[in-house]
């Protein structure tokens, strides 16, 4: 496990800090296609580039999702 990836000591109890595109996918169901295409056109959620390896910070993530709620009416 490189260091970028390692575990978060402290508040996260051990969760991962960054995580890969294709982890985003999987926990959080954007495609990998999405997310290459947002990077590209500068917009979505952010991102850091180490050594030629995109990583997202999984709280970045996790609020991006929470600010494009959307507000239902309901009956």
């Amino acid at each position: 496990m490189s260091e970028t990836q390692g575990k978060k000591k402290g508040k996260e109890g051990g969760e991962r800090m960054y995580i890969t595109p294709k982890q985003v996918e999987t926990l959080f169901g954007l495609s990998k296609k999405w997310l290459a295409n947002m990077r590209w056109q500068k917009r979505g959620i952010p991102y850091r580039k180490v050594g030629g390896k995109i990583l997202y910070k999984k709280k970045d993530v996790e609020e991006f999702i929470e600010r494009h709620v959307i507000l239902v009416i309901e009956d």
